[in-house]
């Protein structure tokens, strides 16, 4: 058995330091140097990062995290990438409310819409607004930056308003 912890950190201020996963696939340069980019934006006072490939994630993975970043981009016939397969059949009767999820997906694509389907019964909030993979592809573009910063937003009032 494997005893997992969740671990906060308070800094002097008072300020509280959440966990955010970002579980991606593929594992190709051009979302790799979109999660570089999300990494070198976020701000590390308020959020500690766990970055990994969907092939490797687990469940335990998402339940330690405060909040989910799910990057992916369509695999031939699917908007969801098929190294996310074993991970979208566990979320078939778990709970996840507490939990705030964002989206990494390619503009017009389905991804979204399918990964919200996968996650409707878990009780998880949704960030609405995904991040387009071309938006994100430029090291501290506007988008990327505002993307950012409302996540950061909303993930603070989320948890203003549900404290768990």
């Amino acid at each position: 058995m494997i005893l997992l912890r969740k671990r906060t950190i308070i800094h002097g201020k008072g300020e509280i330091m959440y966990h955010c996963v970002i579980i991606y696939a593929p594992e190709d340069k051009a979302l790799q140097g979109v999660i570089n980019n999300i990494e070198a934006v976020v701000n590390k006072k308020f959020i500690s990062l766990t970055v990994m490939p969907a092939g490797k994630a687990l469940i335990s993975h998402i339940a330690l995290a405060d909040l989910v970043i799910l990057a992916s981009l369509d695999d031939s016939q699917r908007s969801i990438h098929e190294d996310f397969s074993e991970l979208l059949r566990t979320f078939t009767g778990v709970n996840l409310s507490g939990k705030f999820i964002g989206f990494v997906t390619v503009k017009d694509s389905n991804t979204l819409k399918d990964f919200e389907k996968s996650l409707k019964d878990t009780g998880i909030t949704y960030f609405e607004e995904p991040l387009a993979v071309e938006d994100g592809i430029q090291a501290g573009s506007r988008s990327l930056t505002a993307w950012i910063k409302k996540l950061e937003n909303e993930f603070k009032e989320f948890k203003s308003v549900h404290k768990f």
